[in-house]
């Protein structure tokens, strides 16, 4: 016996509005160019030409999953989206916080300073 199921679609003025109540915005590096730097004295840069969606409060390494994730104070959360390699991992793991710059590419238009948590179980 074959059932039908009804499916609802949700208009997109709808949809748009319902993302803006999730907790986890997307990958950083799909809306703007970024990249991470570290030195072997334990110190770590975020780079990005656009201003975060929200208010940064720290940010988090996970050993686990090779991530970095920004946390805002709304309590929403965005991953770089670049993977970790394992030598940068290494830096990371000592580092107690990072430098976040936003550049146009030339000249720094801001920076910031925010703790930096790790995970490594």
């Amino acid at each position: 016996m074959k059932r039908s199921r009804k499916v609802e679609v949700i208009e997109d003025e709808e949809l748009l509005e319902a993302r803006k109540n999730l907790p986890v915005f997307p990958d950083l590096n799909d809306k703007m160019k970024v990249d991470l730097a570290v030195n072997s004295k334990g110190e770590v840069w975020v780079l990005h030409t656009r201003p975060f969606p929200g208010i940064l409060l720290w940010a988090e390494y996970d050993a686990d999953t090779e991530a970095v994730t920004l946390c805002m104070e709304d309590g929403k959360i965005q991953e770089l989206g670049i993977k970790v390699n394992q030598q940068v991992g290494k830096f990371l793991l000592r580092a107690k916080r990072v430098f976040t710059i936003l550049t146009d590419g030339k000249k720094i238009e801001d920076m910031y300073l925010v703790p930096l948590l790790v995970r490594n179980v």
